[in-house]
């Protein structure tokens, strides 16, 4: 009679623990993102997935839009030799304890733009996705430092570029002929003015003076201006420079 009440208190206690257990289990969550949400043709994306709760059962699968194709897929060790490549241009770039990160070698419009996901291949339902656009490739297309003139004590010169995401930046460069730059000349003001247009933005890249800075008198002046753009990596823009500009040593009027 005592191991008969012992067995069944000890059964109950069995059955409640694994209950509890099956009840204390955390839901698998996996995320996955990008640095950008906009990409741009032909260059790479590096898009990533991460577990944020739970386990990943089976396998780690990142899934392209444009046509739905697995690209990659991952066991569920998170290290750098647990990926398979399924369609050539995805690669394996980093790996750690909770998650993976994917380089598209060469974004396409056709196949990579729209809703990525990656997921567990045991529980299909469990699935997360970002959607990536693009974005035009930055390029100047108005320039007007090539005809500044020596007719006026105030200039205002404006650089503009394609409409795009995000804003580029400006760096301009004021030389003194035959010399050194003249840094941060008092009186001169760089600015860059963005206007929205449909989901993207154009800047324009702007120098300006209201009449001749000091620094200036007296002396012969190039302006020109470097623009650096996430589509351009690595190779800034410098468009065509103004001509050599001198500035009397007296006020102008």
């Amino acid at each position: 009679m005592i191991f008969t009440k012992f067995l069944i208190i000890f059964v109950s206690f069995v059955v409640a623990w694994g209950v509890a257990d099956v009840s204390s289990e955390v839901p698998l969550r996996l995320d996955i993102y990008t640095r950008s949400v906009r990409a741009y043709q032909g260059l790479p994306l590096v898009v990533t997935c991460e577990v944020k709760s739970g386990e990943v059962l089976g396998t780690v699968v990142f899934t392209r839009p444009g046509d739905k194709k697995s690209v990659l897929q991952c066991d569920n060790k998170f290290t750098t030799k647990s990926c398979t490549p399924i369609v050539g241009g995805y690669q394996l770039s980093a790996a750690w304890t909770s998650g993976y990160q994917m380089t598209v070698e060469s974004f396409s419009l056709a196949v990579d733009e729209g809703p990525w996901s990656c997921g567990d291949s045991h529980t299909p339902s469990h699935l997360s996705t970002v959607n990536i656009r693009s974005a035009p490739i930055f390029k100047v297309t108005h320039n007007e430092l090539p005809a500044q003139k020596n007719n006026s004590a105030r200039y205002f010169i404006p650089v503009a570029g394609v409409c795009t995401s995000p804003v580029p930046q400006c760096k301009w460069k004021i030389m003194e002929a035959g010399k050194s730059e003249l840094k941060n000349p008092a009186g001169v003001n760089t600015h860059t003015f963005v206007e929205t247009c449909h989901d993207d933005e154009q800047a324009n890249c702007t120098l300006g003076f209201y009449k001749i800075p000091d620094a200036f008198r007296g002396k012969y002046i190039i302006f020109s201006v470097m623009i650096s753009h996430p589509s351009i990596p690595g190779n800034p823009i410098t468009p065509a420079p103004s001509p050599v500009l001198f500035f009397p040593g007296n006020n102008v009027s």
